[in-house]
């Protein structure tokens, strides 16, 4: 029998919070954006990737992939990171000529959910640890405005979209390595134990990157996912273009996981860029406390 959505809702508004698109990074051919790494002893934990692309005279390019909530120590290695940076071109939903000082302490909704996400996990806000005001990062999304306009002028797709996306995963019964997914289940479950920030973040994490088939729609470069993906990742590479043509030859781009895919093709067939490597940062250390402690 079909589980019911409504024990899905509680998961789904957490998945949202960790990313505006849906939350899901979906993977590069050959190369994940985000991973669990499982170990038995306790010591598990969700890892983001930096991608490394390089290409003519010297220019260097690097996919940074964001997670919204995460460790304090993971968005200091990230700040750590982005000093290497010529510019550091960064996704984030603002009024044009938004002030950066106070674009990080939004109060829409979605900050809302995701200030809510980052206490009830124990974790940090993206917007609350990251420095956005420091002199070589550059905005490269669009303004608030027209997100506003194109969800309004696509209501009717973009629910349509979302409703199909729900019904799939709700009888999605097995994860990708074919052990048994109670969804809805795990997470009311994990509400209930002492544990209970540990717990919820294994059940997020695992649901993070396993869900990568079920969101094809999100990368499309038309229908819904233009607006959730497509569309912000023209303006990034438009910026980027800009960048690399007044100089600039160590670029970093700052973007959901979900919008690496669509990034990496046009890296490799627009830019002439080819990936070098990657590396990985711990966005969230599932360490149990007893394994902690040692």
């Amino acid at each position: 029998m079909p589980r019911s959505f409504l024990a899905f809702l509680p998961l789904c508004l957490c998945i949202l919070a960790v990313h505006p698109a849906l939350a899901v990074p979906a993977p590069l051919p050959g190369t994940a954006c985000a991973r669990l790494v499982d170990h038995p002893a306790g010591r598990e934990r969700l890892e983001t990737a930096i991608l490394h692309y390089r290409g003519p005279r010297g220019v260097r390019v690097d996919l940074v992939a964001a997670i919204h909530v995460g460790d304090a120590a993971y968005y200091r290695a990230l700040q750590k990171q982005f000093l290497h940076y010529d510019k550091l071109l960064f996704e984030l939903v603002a009024p044009v000529d938004a002030d950066m000082a106070r674009a990080g302490r939004s109060d829409s909704g979605l900050s809302g959910v995701q200030r809510w996400l980052k206490d009830l996990l124990q974790l940090d806000f993206q917007l609350d640890d990251i420095d956005y005001t420091r002199p070589n990062f550059l905005h490269a999304d669009i303004g608030i405005e027209e997100l506003a306009a194109n969800l309004r002028d696509n209501l009717a797709e973009l629910l349509g979209m979302m409703v199909r996306w729900s019904v799939i995963d709700s009888v999605r019964m097995r994860r990708a390595d074919g052990s048994l997914r109670l969804g809805g289940l795990e997470f009311l479950v994990a509400m209930g134990r002492k544990d209970r920030p540990r717990a919820l973040k294994l059940v997020l994490a695992r649901e993070l990157v396993d869900l990568d088939d079920a969101m094809g729609e999100l990368g499309a470069a038309t229908g819904p996912g233009a607006i959730l993906i497509a569309r912000r990742n023209q303006v990034a590479l438009g910026v980027l273009r800009k960048t690399l043509d007044k100089g600039a030859r160590n670029v970093g781009i700052f973007y959901g996981a979900a919008h690496l895919p669509d990034l990496d093709a046009h890296l490799t067939r627009d830019f002439g860029l080819q990936r070098s490597g990657s590396q990985w940062l711990t966005a969230w250390d599932l360490s149990s406390p007893a394994t902690q402690e040692k």
